[in-house]
């Protein structure tokens, strides 16, 4: 009799606790606790946390926050961040997967930022100002790289964009002027509107037979731009994509002369369609000869002319218009009109 009370006794708990189990489990929902790998205390989706990372010979705040996935996102940093910047793979055990909107915008003073395995996006404007940034590591687990992700970084002169990567958002690299190196990788499957507009230090470029489309002014004013492969994968090519690409002379079109007529191009491309079409080629591979004791160095022409809308401002009145800005030294001559170079 004793033994069979006691065994509803046991019973009786075993079922409580299978059901406060249940309803702690229902109950938290979006609160996770324990559930994260090394997290121990109840941490909520969507709040956000810091954490001190080294940077340079100091150290910064990072900001992140937990996502609906049981992963983190960085979401903000310390502007006074100064130096090289590793970020790390994960925080308290816990994987980092995304670079959020703007998580690094304006911080001036970094010069190098690692980009950890295992991230997979850059959110829009992830690093839009960083005007001391001169490297950028992407890894191979990239799949996606935002609108304006890197757009003002005028410090970069070069990049790499992992074959994981299957798009590029809207000018994700505009106005890198000193970017004088691109290598995209055979996954990208679009560039977008305005992706490279205003790259000046681009000289040539090889678009990979991955990709399908050419967005709009993708590389407005690259006017330093001499030659770029296209491969016999793209089908359109937006207004203005090549627009103010002066220099361009050559253009390496993989396909032939009928599959080139093909190609949807939109208006304001004369300087892609009035170069040099070599059909069925690839640009060849360039080499560069240092000869010693011989240094030559060409002085750019300061002559600019500017222009507020369709007025011209002359040269005695710059000074005296609150419109007008330091002409970049690396121009030559160039047009200002609404705050925009075209």
């Amino acid at each position: 009799m004793i033994q069979k009370s006691l065994k509803k006794l046991l019973s009786g708990l075993t079922a409580a606790a299978i059901l406060l189990c249940g309803t702690l489990f229902a109950e938290n929902g979006s609160v996770l606790t324990e559930v994260f790998s090394g997290v121990t205390e109840l941490v909520a989706s969507g709040e956000e946390y810091e954490y001190t990372v080294p940077v340079g010979t100091s150290t910064t705040t990072l900001t992140y926050a937990y996502l609906d996935d049981r992963t983190i996102e960085i979401t903000d940093c310390d502007t006074d961040a100064k130096g090289e910047l590793e970020i790390p793979s994960e925080i308290d055990g816990v994987a980092l997967t995304s670079i959020g909107r703007k998580a690094f915008y304006n911080c001036n003073y970094l010069t190098s930022i690692t980009i950890p395995d295992g991230v997979t996006s850059i959110g829009s404007l992830a690093f839009y100002q960083c005007f001391s940034l001169t490297s950028i590591i992407i890894p191979d687990s990239m799949t996606s790289i935002g609108s304006a992700a890197f757009h003002e970084c005028t410090s970069l002169t070069s990049v790499t964009i992992p074959d994981s990567v299957t798009s590029i958002g809207i000018c994700a690299f505009g106005n890198c002027y000193y970017l004088t190196s691109i290598t995209i990788l055979d996954s990208v499957t679009s560039i977008g509107d305005d992706a490279f507009y205003y790259c000046t230090g681009l000289t040539n470029l090889t678009i990979p037979d991955s990709v399908t489309s050419i967005g709009e002014y993708a590389f407005y004013n690259c006017n330093y731009l001499t030659s770029i492969t296209i491969p016999d994968s793209v089908t359109s090519i937006g207004i203005y994509a090549f627009y103010g690409c002066t220099s361009l002379t050559d253009v390496y079109y993989t396909g032939t002369e009928s599959e080139w007529n093909e190609i949807e191009i939109g208006a304001n491309n004369s300087y892609l369609t009035s170069a040099t079409i070599h059909y069925g080629e690839e640009a060849p591979s360039t080499t560069t000869t240092t000869t010693e004791e011989t240094t030559t160095t060409t002085e750019l022409d300061t002559t600019y002319l500017l222009y507020f809308g369709d007025v011209f401002i002359s040269e005695s009145d710059l000074a005296a218009n609150d419109y007008c800005v330091e002409v970049p030294v690396y121009c030559t001559i160039e047009r200002y009109q609404i705050g925009v170079w075209i």
